[in-house]
């Protein structure tokens, strides 16, 4: 049941996105079947692995994965966007078309925004030294150093060696 909620921004891409383009219907078919692959994302790593926050598939492909999950997301919400307005437009009487260069560069736009936003996940994050002064600190405590660590998912994404 989980799996079939992340599918809903899957098939309103498919109905007001693919659809829509002038493309052959055979096109439409093999994209719209990515579209719902990409969906799909955690129930294929539960599959796989029995959990998505620690996948045991190659690193590429739960890139990819990422990357084609994130790119519906963003999708969906470009083109609820883009229905807004038209909505808007409509509800004042204007007879707003929505070009197809709107639908191609919403789908751009996507794709860059999942690029980056993988990226950004898949980067090893930069150390921050911060110094601290206490006053009245006891001389045995002095040069102290103390390391913290937060909300760490370290999977097959990061190539770290651990000894």
């Amino acid at each position: 049941m989980f799996h079939l909620i992340f599918s809903l921004p899957s098939w309103y891409v498919i109905a007001r996105f693919l659809i829509p383009l002038a493309l052959p219907m055979a096109l439409k078919i093999l994209l719209s079947a990515l579209v719902l692959l990409a969906s799909q994302y955690l129930l294929v790593s539960r599959l796989v692995s029995g959990s998505f926050i620690s996948p045991e598939m190659p690193r590429a492909i739960i890139i990819l994965f990422n990357w084609a999950f994130s790119t519906v997301l963003f999708l969906a919400l470009t083109q609820m966007l883009i229905d807004g307005v038209a909505l808007i437009a409509w509800l004042f009487r204007y007879q707003a078309g929505i070009a197809p260069d709107v639908r191609y560069l919403a789908a751009l736009l996507a794709m860059a925004l999942a690029t980056v936003g993988v990226y950004q996940a898949i980067r090893v994050p930069a150390v921050k030294d911060v110094t601290i002064e206490i006053k009245n600190l006891p001389r045995e405590f002095e040069g102290y150093q103390l390391l913290q660590l937060t909300d760490l998912h370290i999977t097959r994404l990061f190539n770290v060696v651990v000894n």
